[in-house]
């Protein structure tokens, strides 16, 4: 996935996202340049210094990984709007 937001991912939807992912039953990763973060962190998740323009794998493992991807991506495609 794409980040598009023109600040990339920052505190606040780091902070959204984790939110969003305590409710599910799977398992998101977030890699990015060799390096991974569990999207329940949202230091883990800040660590990766994503910004505008990054591109990073999400993949997630569990009876959600499906539903639960989407929304990540939904999530992503409207951050900061």
């Amino acid at each position: 996935m794409k980040i598009i937001s023109p600040l990339g991912m920052h505190a606040r939807p780091a902070s959204e996202l984790v939110k969003m992912l305590r409710g599910c039953s799977s398992k998101v990763t977030f890699s990015f340049r060799g390096k991974q973060a569990d999207a329940s962190s949202m230091l883990s998740l800040l660590s990766l210094g994503l910004k505008c323009g990054s591109e990073v794998d999400v993949s997630a493992e569990g009876p959600d990984e499906f539903d639960v991807l989407a929304e990540v991506e939904e999530f992503i495609l409207h951050m900061d709007k």
